[in-house]
């Protein structure tokens, strides 16, 4: 579509390509926004592609996932410091972490259960899909 509208004129205004990407990386440095997220490569490698076509993230671009009229996509985070993980003996307690793991999972799951939701298309989408994201912090103490 991109070079049909370009052909058929359907832009207010023409900027170079180079000019773009220079304005979009001046603003990165000076204020750490716009994320940039490539919604093809997104929608390629999503694991919710016979929904639909996903058109958006959520602010940071962690999340990924189809929304709709009757759905607005959610998520459910959490983040486990790895660091907490070493031992006296400056090893690595794999076994904790598998267990933390479990209970981390398992408490999102719950999550989705008994959260607030503000609008039914949330809980819609949270119900249906019971999407959770566990990210990790630490791995530099």
């Amino acid at each position: 579509l991109y070079t049909q509208y370009e052909k058929e004129g359907r832009f207010v205004k023409q900027v170079t390509a180079r000019s773009l990407w220079f304005a979009i990386l001046d603003c990165q440095v000076e204020t750490g926004v716009p994320y940039m997220l490539y919604k093809d490569a997104c929608n390629r490698k999503s694991n919710q592609q016979n929904l639909g076509t996903i058109k958006c993230s959520n602010l940071c671009t962690e999340i990924v996932e189809y929304s709709s009229p009757d759905e607005v996509a959610v998520c459910n985070l959490a983040s486990i410091a790895v660091n907490m993980f070493v031992k006296a003996d400056k090893t690595y307690n794999f076994a904790h972490l598998k267990e933390v793991t479990k209970i981390v999972t398992k408490n999102l799951n719950k999550v989705i259960d008994v959260n607030y939701y503000p609008v039914p298309e949330a809980k819609n989408s949270n119900m249906r899909h019971r999407p959770v994201g566990i990210g990790i912090q630490g791995l530099a103490d």
